[in-house]
């Protein structure tokens, strides 16, 4: 058990456990599948975390482990079968637990889904190779000043994300990206084109979009990268008029949100590639992804919650003719 007083030892020591956390559950085609994220930093750990690790320091070894058996036994508990798990990672920090939660899942008969904006250490690249796992990649632009300021300065770049692509495919790892926020005014059709030639390029097919929000941070981050007036139209588009005097995150009107997402897979089929709302069918598993992974077959799934305590004793007639 990893208690209060061994968790202060493992930040003297440089380590921290991994704070995982259910994201949202979802309906995958052959079951039910959740997506787990970090959580936030706590106050009192707000000078070292970012984005639920710390920044310089690694995770504990066998955090991940006891994090997932926790998340997905309660989530059993309630009547839950998830039998694939995405793993969606934003922020700073070690990724090197990942390795160490593929491998869990695998063998505890769980398809594994790895969706990131940043590139993924050695280890949990063999670690996806070994268990089938598929990579989803997070990709917001191929101007490294947009990308940053919608998925954060810690996101790596479109290009490097691209070549890591190359790399994974080469491994046997089934590669997907994720183009969101998807926004308008920020995906003009020409930026879209540029963008979805480049996926092509890198060998990639299978491509989803996730159409993002407005709020009063990600205008200002967006302000000055847009040409003048592209602010001004952005807001407006989500029917902001006074930017300053915005609440919270605002969404695209369902007309609006559904045109800018049948023009971008409408680039995206023009430049060769399978949006996944077309090719198949469309869940978060990404089930239709091409793989070519040469991992042993999967693991069945396994309960972890204990076996039911009399399972094993007999039915009542066998048990009255014990009596």
């Amino acid at each position: 058990m990893f208690s209060a007083l061994n968790m202060g030892g493992a930040f003297d020591q440089g380590l921290v456990p991994l704070a995982l956390c259910v994201v949202r559950g979802f309906s995958a085609c052959d079951g039910e599948g959740v997506v787990l994220g970090l959580r936030s930093a706590s106050a009192r750990y707000s000078g070292s975390f970012s984005g639920g690790n710390a920044a310089g320091a690694r995770v504990e070894e066998g955090s991940a482990a006891r994090g997932l058996a926790a998340l997905l036994a309660e989530r059993e508990a309630d009547g839950q079968r998830d039998v694939a798990v995405v793993l969606e990672l934003h922020g700073a920090g070690d990724l090197h637990w990942l390795a160490e939660a593929i491998s869990w899942l695998a063998s505890h008969g769980r398809r594994t889904i790895v969706r990131t904006d940043r590139a993924l250490p050695r280890d949990a690249v063999e670690a996806a190779r070994d268990a089938g796992a598929i990579v989803q990649l997070r990709i917001a632009s191929f101007d490294p000043r947009i990308q940053a300021a919608l998925l954060g300065p810690q996101a790596d770049t479109a290009a490097r994300l691209l070549l890591g692509a190359q790399h994974l495919r080469a491994q046997s790892v089934g590669v997907g990206v994720l183009l969101a926020p998807l926004m308008p005014v920020v995906h003009s059709d020409e930026v879209l084109e540029s963008l979805t030639r480049n996926i092509c390029a890198a060998d990639v097919s299978d491509l989803a979009f996730a159409v993002g929000g407005w709020s009063v941070a990600r205008h200002q981050a967006l302000a000055p990268l847009l040409p003048p007036g592209g602010a001004t139209a952005l807001a407006r588009a989500y029917g902001v008029f006074e930017p300053e005097s915005a609440v919270g995150r605002l969404r695209l009107g369902l007309r609006e949100a559904t045109l800018l997402e049948r023009q971008a897979r409408r680039i995206a089929e023009h430049a060769g590639l399978k949006p996944r709302s077309v090719a198949g069918c469309g869940c978060d598993a990404c089930c239709e992804v091409e793989r070519d992974s040469a991992a042993a077959p999967p693991e069945p799934f396994r309960s972890l919650l204990a076996p039911d305590l009399f399972g094993s004793v007999g039915s009542p007639a066998t048990l009255a003719d014990v009596g």
